[in-house]
């Protein structure tokens, strides 16, 4: 696999339908050494960098079928996330969040990345895809 520690998220494209927010989000080898990503990563709302998760971890989106991506070094992958409107979930208790904790496929290590939201405390907001070759 490809370790937290060699890899670099950013955000990629996003495009808003009827309460929900898809959001690309790449990540990029930067380590020396070629590395596999396979199946879904694991991703979290969380109150900062090493901070506390915020609800429920994003559900897997059986969208693309689970492929195995092997990362050159600079390499990139992505993988789709679906931001679904907190206000639109009965009895959600809203909080703001700023960042997610990503877990790149069968990795224990972390990546933290700034994106600005709003979740509910006590469900699931999102939605993730497996990782997919290139930028999306």
């Amino acid at each position: 696999g490809c370790p937290a520690s060699g890899l670099q998220a950013r955000l990629g494209i996003s495009d808003g339908a009827a309460g929900t927010i898809y959001q690309l989000v790449v990540l990029t080898n930067t380590s020396n050494a070629a590395c596999t990503l396979y199946g879904y990563p694991g991703v979290s709302f969380v109150t900062g960098a090493g901070g506390g998760q915020v609800g429920w971890p994003a559900t897997k989106n059986p969208i693309s079928a689970e492929r195995l991506i092997t990362l050159a070094p600079g390499a990139r992958a992505n993988f789709l996330l679906a931001v679904h409107d907190a206000g639109a979930f009965p009895n959600c208790k809203i909080a703001n969040v700023s960042w997610l904790r990503i877990y790149p496929p069968n990795d224990y290590g972390s990546i933290y990345l700034q994106y600005k939201a709003r979740a509910c405390t006590d469900a699931s907001t999102m939605g993730v895809s497996v990782v997919r070759a290139g930028t999306g």
